[in-house]
């Protein structure tokens, strides 16, 4: 709040906008996001609109630095046009120039690799506790919430986590279990989320199950990712989908995390395809293996198929394969 007082006093005693050339201004303040190049639709809105709005700069250190509006500067260093800009007070500290940052911005909405932006601009000037009471609240996330806890597990990640967030390749939710691996571990895992775009319960399941192999069987998980072959599942040369790939490291690393109910499925799944063999009836069964109950259907497109549909059905349910089913549906041991 105090931050914030400060940016409007120092506006109201400064109130004329300044023509800047954009090339003298230093957009590379950690708060700021995307430093390189800006937006192609704000560039197009510039040239075809003009700049609506002044950015805010501060002196330091015998250069002019930006505090809000980095975006329109690197726009108009695109355009090669000057930028309106309005001089105001050197924020005190990171902290500081992060909150103006973020009253200049409040009602636009924040993604959580925004909020991470933030956080790791200010992360190391001031304490854990100090973040959470001053930072936390003008990001509108409470600290101890399971989303402000997940945002300060990962702070603890390297660097390169970000960007997979940014992607949306890896949720948010990963971080408690991923910073608590090692360094090494941590370096194994992270190309897996660097070329492939999981869901949030896939991605959790994945961590998870991991994390539970690796403490049950006291194994590093450079040493279980080489077991499973992993890095060999991530392959590019490989010509699967990157909806395969996640599939097929989901089965590797589920059926080591429980490998009774992966060895159930397989069974089921084999004595399900004997089953069927010879007609379009579909097996259904409970995937969890909380009942033994199982779901025939079949497609009827014509009313004159309705004798051959009976037919199969009543061919399929004197099939001998279904005592091997229930046997495998209940786990029992094969004979």
């Amino acid at each position: 709040m105090e931050a914030q007082q400060s940016m409007v006093e120092s506006m109201r005693e400064q109130r004329t906008c300044q023509v800047v050339d954009p090339g003298q201004l230093d957009c590379s303040g950690s708060w700021l996001r995307n430093k390189v190049e800006p937006e192609p639709a704000l560039v197009e809105s510039l040239q075809t609109i003009g700049q609506l709005e002044p950015i805010l700069m501060f002196s330091e250190a015998g250069r002019m630095r930006v505090l809000h509006g980095g975006q329109r500067v690197l726009a108009c260093r695109v355009l090669e046009q000057p930028v309106l800009a309005v001089k105001t007070a050197a924020p005190e500290t990171v902290l500081e120039a992060a909150l103006i940052h973020l009253a200049a911005n409040w009602g636009r909405g924040l993604s959580e690799d925004q909020r991470l932006l933030y956080l790791r601009a200010v992360d190391g000037s001031i304490s854990r506790q100090r973040l959470q009471t001053e930072l936390f609240p003008a990001l509108q996330v409470a600290a101890q919430s399971r989303q402000g806890r997940c945002l300060q597990a990962w702070l603890d990640l390297e660097p390169e986590w970000d960007d997979c967030l940014a992607k949306g390749f890896a949720p948010l939710d990963i971080a408690p279990l991923v910073s608590r691996l090692s360094a090494g571990e941590r370096q194994v895992l992270l190309p897996c989320f660097q070329n492939l775009r999981w869901s949030k319960n896939n991605a959790v399941h994945l961590v998870q199950w991991l994390w539970e192999i690796r403490a049950r069987d006291q194994i590093g998980l450079e040493a279980l990712w080489a077991e499973l072959d992993l890095s060999g599942l991530l392959d590019l040369a490989q010509d699967w989908s990157p909806k395969d790939r996640i599939q097929r490291i989901l089965e590797a690393v589920q059926a080591k995390r429980y490998p009774h109910l992966s060895a159930m499925r397989e069974r089921v799944q084999t004595t399900k395809q004997r089953l069927s063999k010879g007609h379009f009836w579909k097996v259904d069964h409970d995937p969890n293996f909380e009942s033994t109950a199982v779901v025939l259907s079949r497609r009827l497109r014509r009313e004159e198929d309705r004798e051959t549909v009976a037919a199969e059905l009543t061919a399929l349910c004197q099939s001998s394969e279904w005592g091997a089913l229930w046997a495998a549906l209940s786990g029992e041991a094969e004979v």
